[in-house]
C-alpha cells in the first residue's frame, strides 16, 4: 500500500500538467534542435498524443507479446497514413478523437480485458491516424516538414514500444501485484483526464 500511495503521489502530478491549456504544451518546438528532434519528442510533449499512447501502452502490456507487435503495426501504418494525408487534409486539428481513443484504450487497461488482437490493432491503427494528421506543421513544407514528421512517427513507435515493454515486463512476466494496481490506478486517470480535455476542447 505504501509503494501504491508513493506512486500516486508521483504521477498526480505528471498527469495533472496534462490540464495545461494546450498550446503552452501540445503544439510547441524546442529551438536549436532541429525539425526531425522536435518530431521525435513531440509525441512525448503533446497532451492529447502522449495520452493516447499512454492509454494504449497500459492496454497492449497487458498482453501477449504477438498482439503487441501486431498494434505497433497498426500504429506505424496509421502514422504513415495520417502523415502523407495530413498536407491535403489541411493539417486539422485531431485532439478530441485523440482523447476518445486515450479513453477507450485505457478502459480496456483499466478493465485488463484482453479482447481480440484485431481490436486492440484497429485502436492502434486510428490512434496512429490521428497523431499524424495532427503532426503537421502549417508552417514547414518540402525537407523540414518530412524530417519532422519522421521525427514524429519514430518517436510514437518508440514512446508506445517502451511503455508497452514495461507494464509487460512487470505485470505479466513478473506478475507484481502492485504493477497490476498501479497499472489500473494510472488508466483510471488518463480516462479522467482525457475526458475533462474533451469537455475543454468541446467547450
Amino acid at each position: 500500500m505504501k509503494r501504491l500511495s508513493c506512486l500516486r503521489s508521483l504521477l498526480l502530478p505528471g498527469l495533472l500538467a496534462l490540464l495545461m491549456p494546450e498550446a503552452a504544451l501540445a503544439h510547441g518546438s524546442v529551438a536549436g534542435i532541429g525539425e526531425f528532434y522536435n518530431g521525435l519528442l513531440h509525441p512525448m510533449l503533446a497532451p492529447p498524443h502522449l495520452l493516447g499512447l499512454l492509454g494504449l501502452a497500459l492496454w497492449l502490456g497487458q498482453g501477449a507479446l504477438q498482439s503487441q507487435r501486431h498494434a505497433l503495426i497498426g500504429l506505424l501504418l496509421g502514422l504513415i497514413a495520417g502523415a502523407l494525408s495530413a498536407r491535403l487534409a489541411g493539417d486539422p486539428d485531431t485532439d478530441a478523437w485523440l482523447y476518445l481513443l486515450a479513453a477507450a484504450a485505457a478502459a480496456g487497461a483499466a478493465a485488463s480485458f484482453k479482447g481480440p488482437a484485431l481490436l486492440r490493432s484497429l485502436l492502434a491503427l486510428l490512434l496512429g491516424l490521428a497523431i499524424g494528421l495532427g503532426s503537421g506543421a502549417p508552417s514547414l513544407s518540402g525537407v523540414p516538414r518530412f524530417a519532422a514528421f519522421a521525427g514524429s512517427v519514430s518517436g510514437a513507435c518508440l514512446l508506445l514500444s517502451v511503455l508497452a515493454v514495461g507494464v509487460e515486463e512487470l505485470v505479466v512476466r513478473r506478475r507484481q501485484v502492485w504493477a497490476l494496481h498501479a497499472c489500473r490506478i494510472l488508466s483510471a486517470w488518463v480516462i479522467a483526464i482525457a475526458l475533462l480535455l474533451l469537455a475543454y476542447a468541446w467547450r
